[in-house]
């Protein structure tokens, strides 16, 4: 299995690097809405709106939407259920323009 993996590393570095910088912004994107909520309950400093959507627009989308739901945190705000769902559309569109330019269309070991 190893050599698969490698051999799968090797043929496909765009996917890779897209699994990887995906699943990191999303972690952070979701990192901060929980720290932003204890935050809120703890009445100490919170994270800026502008750094919340900031990493929803760098691809946290799917973090955000997450965090939202799993600490019920911001969810009152339209905009941010807005926003959310909107860049999560964007890069979904984004990322089958991509595959579909590069011909990634399995993923295959």
């Amino acid at each position: 299995m190893p050599n698969a993996a490698a051999q799968f590393l090797e043929n496909h570095p765009l996917t890779v690097f897209l699994i990887a910088y995906y699943s990191g912004v999303n972690l952070i994107c979701f990192s901060l809405y929980a720290w932003d909520k204890a935050s809120a309950r703890a009445q100490t400093s919170r994270i800026s709106e502008q750094t919340l959507h900031g990493w929803t627009l760098a691809g946290g989308a799917l973090g955000a939407l997450c965090g939202q739901a799993w600490f019920r945190h911001k969810m009152q705000k339209v905009f941010f259920r807005w926003f959310n769902w909107f860049c999560f559309a964007v890069h979904v569109l984004l990322l089958l323009q991509i595959f579909s330019v590069t011909r990634i269309t399995s993923m295959t070991w």
